[in-house]
């Protein structure tokens, strides 16, 4: 071989590597093992389920915990556990926020944070799912307001109405929540939603949501979705992309749909965006901008996944029935990007519905870590 033909397969050999990059990278498909190890074990005297949280700019993970398992234990005769908001920082576990009775549903006297974010004005957004006490319209949001040290400073509602608000996600001044299920009592096709919610609406007081009406869905509804009823439990996981797009899963279905906002924040399109015979059911979803992908996790087939922008899912990890004690997921729901790692809440619903993989609620209740970069 000369010179000449040799330099010329060294370059061609060059130029089809750069190729099989570019094209992994394109797919969201990387050579690296996503296996999710132990982030924390909750102490099982104050948690028995968690969900999604943030972290602070001085590393605090500040995390809801509804204890929804409450419903579970409460069959076995076991006191409830009350629900909070939780810190983690340094290998302490501390309470962030504690709900007091004037904070309980006035018909309820429950609470139950599912899902927090923190706000354009610096506060703490929590989706308050309620659907678990009463199938009525008695879902929340809440925020928590915060001072300049990160303390809690107070609590106001700043929308009721919902049935089942789950989901949350901000952009820009704009609060957008899924609805896992906003008419109950209609029958067939099950339905849920997706609402947006201004900073100045809620700062004029507390919004009222009217009952979903498919004629007539009211004022605050973006979208709205038709699924299985399989499990009962449409829209959930939310996310958003660097140029305001919408992302929510349909989680009975294990569906992705991606909706175009105009500059009005109206939906001018909300079509099927991913799919895949390997996931079972969506749930959390979160956005990484430097790799500008998304993961979502599959709460009942223990799955992380990852999206591309072209909607192609690709499975970074999936483990069976476990306890999560070695880090694996254990019906995973909240996602909290933490800049190169991805920290997973694990909430043990098994009692949710026998679709799931997992079988029995039991300890430890767990947060899993997986390592992108």
């Amino acid at each position: 071989m000369n010179i000449l033909t040799n330099n010329f397969t060294k370059a061609f050999s060059v130029v089809l590597l750069l190729v099989a990059l570019i094209s992994c990278a394109s797919n969201g498909v990387r050579d690296k093992d996503y296996t999710p190890e132990l982030y924390l074990e909750l102490p099982a005297d104050k948690y028995n389920s968690t969900n999604g949280g943030i972290v602070t700019d001085d590393g605090t993970l500040i995390f809801v915990v509804p204890n929804i398992n409450n419903i579970y234990f409460a069959q076995q005769g076991i006191e409830p556990l009350p629900a909070f908001i939780s810190g983690y920082k340094d290998g302490n576990f501390f309470s962030w926020y504690d709900f007091s009775e004037e904070d309980l549903h006035p018909d309820t006297g429950i609470v139950y944070p599912i899902d927090a974010i923190l706000g354009s004005d610096g506060n703490l957004y929590v989706a308050d799912i309620q659907a678990f006490s009463s199938p009525e319209n008695k879902g929340r949001i809440l925020r928590i307001n915060i001072d300049d040290d990160w303390n809690a400073i107070d609590l106001d509602v700043v929308v009721e109405g919902l049935v089942a608000p789950d989901g949350l996600e901000w952009y820009e001044d704009t609060l957008f929540v899924t609805d896992a299920n906003v008419a109950p009592n209609t029958g067939d096709p099950f339905r849920s939603a997706l609402y947006s919610f201004t900073l100045e609406q809620m700062s004029e007081g507390v919004v009222t949501v009217e009952p979903f009406k498919v004629d007539n869905p009211g004022t605050y509804v973006v979208a709205s979705y038709e699924s299985s009823g399989r499990f009962t439990f449409g829209a959930d996981g939310i996310a958003a992309d660097d140029e305001g797009n919408l992302y929510v899963g349909i989680a009975e279905d294990g569906l992705v749909y991606k909706v175009v906002l105009d500059e009005n924040g109206k939906a001018v399109s909300n079509e099927l965006f991913a799919q895949s015979e390997e996931i079972f059911t969506t749930d959390g979803i979160v956005f990484d901008p430097i790799d500008r992908v998304f993961y979502v996790l599959d709460i009942m087939g223990n799955g992380l996944f990852m999206m591309d922008l072209e909607g192609n899912l690709t499975l970074m990890h999936k483990n069976g029935d476990t306890d999560g004690a070695n880090g694996e997921l254990d019906q995973p729901t909240g996602l909290i990007l933490n800049g190169d790692e991805l920290i997973i809440a694990n909430s043990d619903l098994a009692w949710f519905t026998d679709q799931s993989v997992n079988t029995t609620v039991d300890e430890p209740y767990t947060f899993s870590v997986v390592k992108l970069r």
